[in-house]
């Protein structure tokens, strides 16, 4: 195994140990309770309706480029 896989497998494994006890720590509260599994584990999402669409973007020419394809679909273009 490369040095560079190592360390990763390495750092995941730290990360999601720290992170264990702060989802501990938020499933005693009701607000987060719910949406923990949703969240982590894909559990109870709503399924998407033919009528939403969701773009990413990630940066702000990403953004100014999706305004012209928001409109046409506005404009039921496409």
């Amino acid at each position: 195994m490369k040095f560079f896989t190592l360390f990763y497998a390495l750092a995941a494994l730290a990360l999601y140990l720290l992170a264990l006890p702060l989802l501990v720590v938020l499933a005693f509260k009701a607000k987060y309770r719910q949406s923990i599994p949703a969240r982590f584990f894909l559990w109870n999402n709503p399924r998407f309706t033919h009528t939403n669409i969701w773009f990413h973007a990630c940066s702000l020419g990403e953004t100014k480029a999706l305004a012209p394809v928001i409109d046409a679909l506005e404009r039921n273009d496409i």
